[in-house]
């Protein structure tokens, strides 16, 4: 069995336990036992991995509203489709000292995921901390109160790569009230590291933080600005399309395996990365215009593969594009046996004489002048040798702008053959995008 239907709904936020089954019945549970259930989550073996799903029953008439997350979208979208229906094979397990340890770890780990990656605070899910928490005595408190300062101020990639300072005062803030909305005891070790955190100001000392974003494989670590614009460009921080085609790449690995690619305006480099951890090509060439954006970007790369390469042509000097470039055409990657070189190109005066396969783009479609450059690059390249194409992200912020490519590229001899189209938000609170991937061949 699954979630009860509802026809009225009672104004009650539930977060039940699921266990699929291969097989069997199961009796279907009442919205008051879902209601005595506590905080849990959905477990399913056919994926085997476990997904965090929350019931949320409004106000009385509405649909109950599933919410889920995790690292499987499939995952999540065959939860909130099961969750809508009831069925056979699946049974509700009720809270004890199991599901409690089991839904604590889960909350935890998602706390230290949203953190890392600075997650909106106002889209964190405490409704499901507090439940959690409300069931513990004081040990167990303290207990999970270190765990999740562990998991997030104390996590080792943050010790290391923290995030904006501002957003740790207001995470710990945050997390403070939190425990104390549940009557629970602050833990000190938390009290302390928020007040010395006070005590040094409230200015951000950089314009640099860090986020880490959750990949198909392992994660992603990126230094980024903490403003829109940064040295004049806005290459410094990564923009929704590049999320969406490094999502796309890590899901669809066949398309570039042993390829030889050439990302075109890399920006801080998370596309190339998440194709590197995933999609094992043969070489990937990171390519931007901005001196800033390079060093950034070689710095990145630094930072997720320096374990895994060997690193033959000795130290690069940040302030010299050329330096770098040299350090670049030994940087081999041991597990993937990829070849990386970082180069700076300018579509408005150079060209690309290289071999390529293929050739990625993502957030470059935003400016008519710029778009006119970035066709006469591409043709070039797609026009080389047969069977190049390309794959280009782009966040559709201006109808007009985005139809001036399409026609721009169709006056260029580029053909687009297949289109993936998105609706995409980063969190809840934020604004909705519309986002298209476009597979592009030049005209036979």
């Amino acid at each position: 069995m699954l979630l009860p239907r509802q026809d009225k709904a009672t104004p009650v936020s539930l977060t039940p336990i699921i266990s699929c089954m291969d097989g069997g019945g199961g009796k279907l549970w009442s919205l008051a036992d879902f209601a005595e259930a506590g905080s849990c989550t959905i477990l399913t073996s056919k994926y085997e991995e476990t997904i965090s799903v929350c019931l949320h029953c409004g106000t009385e008439g509405s649909r109950p509203e599933i919410f889920a997350h995790g690292s499987s979208l499939d995952v999540i979208q065959e939860c909130k489709q099961t969750a809508r229906v009831a069925g056979s094979g699946y049974e509700a397990v009720k809270w004890n000292s199991d599901t409690k340890r089991m839904c604590s770890t889960l909350e935890i780990e998602d706390l230290s995921w949203k953190y890392l990656c600075m997650y909106p605070l106002r889209d964190f899910m405490w409704e499901n901390f507090q439940k959690i928490l409300t069931t513990m005595d004081y040990d167990e408190s303290q207990v999970f109160q270190q765990q999740v300062l562990q998991g997030t101020a104390n996590h080792p990639v943050a010790q290391k790569y923290p995030p904006a300072k501002t957003y740790m005062q207001l995470f710990l803030k945050t997390l403070i009230n939190q425990i104390e909305d549940c009557n629970q005891e602050v833990l000190d070790d938390l009290y302390s590291m928020y007040t010395g955190l006070l005590s040094q100001g409230n200015f951000q000392t950089s314009d640099f933080c860090y986020k880490t974003y959750k990949q198909k494989s392992g994660s992603i670590t990126l230094k980024e600005t903490c403003k829109l614009i940064c040295d004049g460009t806005t290459g410094m921080c990564t923009w929704e399309a590049s999320h969406f085609l490094a999502e796309w790449c890590s899901k669809n690995t066949s398309h570039f395996q042993g390829k030889k690619i050439l990302e075109l305006g890399a920006g801080l480099g998370l596309t190339g990365l998440a194709v590197m951890k995933n999609c094992k090509p043969a070489s990937y060439t990171f390519t931007d215009v901005h001196d800033s954006v390079l060093k950034v970007l070689v710095e990145n790369i630094v930072i997720n593969l320096f374990s895994e390469v060997s690193q033959s042509s000795g130290e690069y000097d940040a302030d010299n594009m050329k330096s770098i470039e040299s350090w670049s055409r030994n940087f081999e990657s041991k597990d993937h046996d990829t070849v990386v070189h970082i180069k700076k190109l300018d579509w408005e005066s150079d060209t690309y004489e290289s071999d390529v396969d293929l050739v990625l783009a993502a957030d470059v479609v935003y400016d008519p002048d710029v778009i006119v450059h970035f066709i006469k690059v591409l043709k070039d390249v797609l026009c080389k040798k047969p069977g190049v194409a390309a794959y280009v992200a782009s966040t559709v912020r201006n109808p007009d702008t985005y139809v001036f490519f399409r026609n721009e590229l169709a006056r260029s001899g580029l053909v687009v053959t297949s289109e993936v189209q998105q609706q995409y938000r980063d969190s809840p609170s934020q604004q909705e995008v519309s986002l298209s991937l476009l597979y592009i061949k030049p005209e036979v």
